[in-house]
């Protein structure tokens, strides 16, 4: 079966930028001289992820403009979310289509580094929904947080409310 990724770019980053209206979008930031979605495509690439539907809205020309500079247009699907300023769920709603497509799905951010070893554990084929969990987070309303009962997930949320035997940070993979 393929893989396919469907990454969340939407949203303006205010808590970065300090609504800074000439801010980039967060997956434009650059580290090491490549931005953020330049390191997203290549490592879905190397690890022979299928495509990326991703999910844009604030500021989309510019990251448009990187597809294009990037030549990654055969590989990037672009969805766009008018409501981007209404939250992030909505982006999500926004690719209720490529869930459909009968692929195992990828689910991540596009504002995040990470090494490459994160995504290989996520997409081996005997595995199926997984999520990586951090148990070493600085607690407080902003984590979207992963409760588990018995290693089953009972609680995901910024705000959690059901009884667990381990918490941890979702770092949005």
């Amino acid at each position: 079966m393929t893989m396919r990724a469907i990454m969340l770019a939407a949203g303006m980053g205010n808590r970065l930028s300090g609504s800074n209206p000439k801010a980039p979008p967060k997956c434009l930031l650059s580290f090491g001289g490549k931005t953020l979605l330049q390191h997203h495509i290549e490592k879905l690439r190397g690890l022979g992820v299928a495509g990326l539907s991703l999910v844009i809205g604030y500021k989309s020309d510019e990251i448009l403009t990187e597809l294009e500079n990037l030549q990654a247009l055969d590989f990037v699907q672009s969805i766009h979310n008018s409501d981007y300023e209404r939250g992030s769920i909505l982006s999500l709603g926004c690719a209720n289509d490529v869930l459909g497509w009968g692929e195992d799905i990828l689910f991540m951010d596009a504002d995040v580094l990470y090494p490459e070893h994160f995504l290989s554990r996520l997409i081996q084929p005997e595995k199926k929904n997984c999520f990586l969990f951090d148990g070493d987070f600085t607690p407080g309303d902003e984590p979207v947080k992963i409760c588990l009962r018995q290693g089953e997930i009972v609680d995901f949320g910024k705000q959690v409310t059901e009884a667990h035997d381990a918490i941890g940070e979702w770092p949005v993979f």
